[in-house]
């Protein structure tokens, strides 16, 4: 009986062990992830992924602008049924975070952009393949056909590229072409291993038979003609990534483009341009009525999704973690990554008093000057 009861006994703890690992492998932040990722990649894979431009001050003011806005609770709410639930693209999706364009995610993975299309189908995100990716068009369309897929490209040099690369995403079923503008050359960069370049085991999947090598392939001459010839070429929307000033967003808007996506790119192209989140106002004032506004850059939390959907982003993009998640446990890792957001998000939507997104509006951030400007004029905080 007793040899009965410790068996029990010792089944019990194992059980109990296996649900404190589940746990604790499932609780996870972002920046959890990012140090899980960090032992597991190369340092040359981590450092590519995580760089900056120059002396990398708009990769960090991306993430201390979020800091600096503060978020201002409402009270006597009913918050027991939140809703994420919004329209894109005339498209209803459960919430509003995507996996934005990054290149080459099978350096983080073997399974690369599949796993992360497959993550972004199985938690309701839109997953934007770059044309830098290490897995084709169709190979995507093909292992993950249930999830909303657009397709990124930049101006070539030779147009038949980007006339050859909007045939395959309209034939292989993606709902919509994003325009990089912001790229005509690489940003400069200070790497530890500045000749990191892509394993021999590992090719970007898009250019095979194409003759032009990849690196040498972005126009430098890119010019609003160009990006209207793109729209010409299309049966898909076309939205146009990069923006940080309302001159642009009206430009682009005024082409033609069915949305714009706020993002200096990371951090990885001009550096000492403003942070995304604080460029984003601007643009919604001045074309958030016309054309859908969307973001990127320095997303690393829900409160920061909170954020960018209060200051008028109608949908908002991830990239670096992403790879963190895609490091520590592939398709499992991404999901992981995205489920903490969409965790976190409800959860500062319930404790700030927002039932729905629609209840996410510009009065439920302010930035922490707006108290200093309080103590200046005699007011109690």
């Amino acid at each position: 009986m007793w040899l009965k009861s410790l068996v029990v006994l010792a089944l019990c703890a194992l059980l109990e062990a296996k649900s404190k690992d589940k746990i604790k492998s499932t609780n996870l932040s972002l920046e959890d992830y990012k140090d899980k990722a960090k032992d597991v990649l190369s340092s040359s894979t981590y450092e590519y992924i995580k760089k900056g431009s120059l002396r990398k001050s708009t990769e960090k003011s991306n993430k201390k602008a979020f800091k600096d806005i503060l978020i201002r609770p409402h009270y006597f709410v009913d918050v027991s049924n939140i809703s994420t639930s919004t329209n894109i693209l005339d498209k209803d999706v459960i919430w509003p975070v995507g996996i934005g364009p990054t290149a080459m995610h099978r350096l983080a993975h073997l399974d690369g952009e599949v796993a992360s299309a497959l993550a972004a189908g199985a938690q309701g995100s839109i997953f934007v393949l770059s044309s830098f990716s290490t897995a084709s068009i169709e190979e995507v369309a093909e292992q993950a056909p249930d999830t909303i897929k657009w397709f990124q490209m930049y101006i070539y040099k030779n147009r038949s590229i980007n006339m050859d690369f909007m045939k395959r995403a309209e034939k292989a079923g993606y709902k919509a072409i994003v325009i990089t503008v912001d790229a005509p050359v690489h940003g400069k960069t200070y790497l530890k291993y500045p000749d990191f370049d892509l394993p021999p085991n590992l090719s970007l999947s898009n250019f095979v038979g194409i003759t032009d090598r990849p690196s040498q392939t972005v126009s430098s001459s890119f010019t609003i003609e160009d990006l209207k010839w793109i729209l010409s070429s299309t049966s898909l929307p076309v939205i146009a990534k990069g923006v940080l000033t309302k001159e642009g967003a009206k430009i682009v808007r005024d082409a033609g483009c069915t949305g714009v996506i706020v993002s200096n790119h990371g951090g990885r192209q001009l550096d000492g341009t403003p942070s995304s989140i604080e460029s984003l106002p601007e643009v919604v004032r001045a074309v958030g009525k016309d054309i859908t506004v969307m973001f990127d850059s320095g997303i690393r939390g829900g409160d920061d999704v909170f954020k960018a959907i209060a200051l008028g982003a109608k949908y908002v993009f991830i990239g670096r973690p992403v790879f963190y998640g895609l490091a520590v446990e592939g398709q499992k890792g991404v999901e992981g990554v995205l489920d903490t957001l969409k965790q976190e998000l409800e959860n500062v939507m319930a404790l700030s008093g927002c039932a729905s997104l629609s209840d996410v509006k510009r009065d439920r951030v302010v930035h922490w000057k707006y108290y200093q400007g309080l103590l200046r004029n005699g007011d109690e905080l």
